[in-house]
């Protein structure tokens, strides 16, 4: 591969990573069908009174664009209203109007959920307008709608920032309430594991202030319980931190170097400070060339604090980059870098505002590894790629290093289970926008079948965030050990189950 395809492997890498988000809220079945709910203006001209946001009805000015989650896979779907909430007291009242009509009701962050968890045939609560983002001594204050490009944007402007995703289109409520993986998470922990309190509207129509000490079983659980189960969070106050620059590494090693590759790339955390973090993107997007390894390296720091660390890593795999390029950029830079050559109110999704970020449609499964795969299983995996390729299914796999300070919280401490792993692997697939559903949901069952094929050297979890719904066991998968208790917080909370998503928590 000559490296203007190297180029383009990686701006389509950077583009597409992790451009899902959190689980969303949930496309369950209304309660009772929208043509028992009067149609008439009148019951939602009502519920529009209430409100300082807007009502948005089928055939209405702006539905049509509003009702769309970024994944074309879920355009079929049609809710019976968008309710676009500008305050807590618009979700009170939207809840209360759902509970009344028996009607199913999702929260909406960023519209990123891969199953589509964050669209319905109900009502759709969208909090995209509750964007606020408040920089205080050593915190920031976030509304649930924010954007991951605002808040880089914005908290970068003021020298401080938090750990959280690589796409800038992710709301900031999914990707918190599932984890939050990026780029600095080694040094940070979590985008979950940073946050200090949360201001959430249960379903019964109260208001709390969740933290540590104030309601902590739910505090507990949002840490990684997954968006669309306990209530939902309008604001988030995180801890901030002072920025630096950072170094990336981006290089590509020819195939045939894969397991050496490999080995050494699993190794490295032995010796890796918690200031580096890395990927390892095994990607294949052709019929006519061998699939690329791509290694990507983050350092909070220079070159040279880099260098010897990339040094020793080319020593133990005893290989040669074919291509690499090394550079140091502003905090901020790197955050939205995602961007790409877009503006700030142009890296929103059409649609919102002056959005211009394309949607595609997606498919997506994942796995974890609490050890290295053994060059028997390296083996394997580099078959599967090719008999993957050799299928016409074209995809990537993104492998994030872990540990760090991720492990500094029990599995049990928050929510999020996957403590102790050494990195997480997304299996991920895309489309053109308007791809046939057909289509995608074939490429849903190939990449869940990775999970099986590498089964042997699996966690057998699973990332909420990256929500697959052929996982059948996804209590175990996402929650492990955690289950039982988030079923007891689900029951106080939401003993009603009016948050429902086909892989939510259930009330015990």
């Amino acid at each position: 591969m000559d490296r203007r395809k190297f180029l383009a492997v990686s701006l389509t890498t950077t583009a597409l990573s992790a451009c899902g988000g959190g689980s969303g809220g949930g496309n369950g079945s209304i309660a009772s069908s929208s043509s028992s709910v009067s149609s008439e203006n009148g019951i939602w001209g009502q519920l529009a009174t209430q409100l300082s946001g807007t009502v948005l009805r089928p055939g209405q000015n702006d539905y049509e664009l509003l009702r769309r989650v970024y994944n074309t896979r879920y355009d079929h779907i049609k809710p019976v209203a968008v309710v676009r909430c500008t305050s807590v007291q618009d979700v009170q009242a939207t809840l209360a109007f759902a509970r009344s009509q028996k009607l199913a009701i999702v929260p909406r962050s960023g519209g990123h959920g891969y199953a589509g968890y964050s669209t319905t045939e109900g009502i759709v609560l969208d909090l995209g307008q509750m964007k606020s983002i408040q920089v205080g001594p050593g915190t920031a204050t976030i509304g649930a709608g924010a954007r991951l490009v605002d808040i880089y944007d914005q908290l970068g402007a003021q020298g401080v920032g938090i750990p959280a995703g690589s796409c800038p289109t992710v709301g900031i409520g999914g990707l918190t309430l599932g984890g939050g993986i990026g780029i600095v998470d080694r040094a940070y922990g979590l985008t979950c594991d940073n946050l200090l309190a949360a201001e959430v509207v249960l379903a019964d129509g109260r208001v709390i202030e969740c933290d540590a000490q104030n309601h902590a079983d739910l505090f507990w659980a949002l840490r990684g319980g997954g968006g669309g189960n306990f209530g939902v969070v309008t604001r988030f106050t995180f801890k901030t931190h002072t920025t630096a620059d950072i170094t990336t590494f981006d290089s590509y090693f020819d195939f045939n170097d894969f397991t050496r590759v490999m080995s050494a790339w699993q190794a490295w955390p032995e010796t890796l400070p918690n200031h580096i973090w890395a990927q390892a993107i095994p990607g294949w997007n052709s019929p006519s060339s061998s699939p690329a390894l791509q290694i990507r390296v983050f350092c909070i720091g220079s070159i040279a604090d880099m260098t010897p660390h990339w040094q020793h890593f080319l020593q133990q795999a005893g290989v040669t980059p074919l291509w690499v390029s090394q550079v140091t950029e502003p905090y901020r830079s790197v955050m939205l870098s995602g961007c790409g050559e877009l503006n700030i109110p142009a890296c929103h999704v059409q649609g919102d505002g002056q959005g211009q970020y394309p949607r595609n449609a997606f498919a997506a499964s994942s796995d974890f590894f609490a050890k290295p795969i053994p060059e028997e299983g390296l083996l394997v995996l580099k078959q599967a790629i090719l008999d993957s390729q050799l299928a016409g299914n074209y995809g990537m796999m993104i492998m994030d290093l872990m540990h760090g300070a991720i492990d500094e919280l029990a599995a049990d401490e928050t929510a999020f289970v996957h403590r102790g792993a050494l990195f997480s692997v997304e299996y991920y697939t895309w489309f053109r926008a308007g791809t046939a559903n057909n289509q995608v949901d074939a490429a849903q069952v190939w990449v869940n079948s990775f999970r099986q094929t590498l089964s042997p050297w699996t966690t057998g979890g699973a990332y909420v965030n990256y929500i697959d719904p052929l996982i059948s066991n996804y209590e175990v998968a996402y929650y492990g050990a955690n289950y039982p208790r988030l079923q007891q917080v689900k029951a106080t909370y939401d003993p009603d189950w009016l948050f429902k998503i086909p892989q939510g928590v259930k009330p015990l």
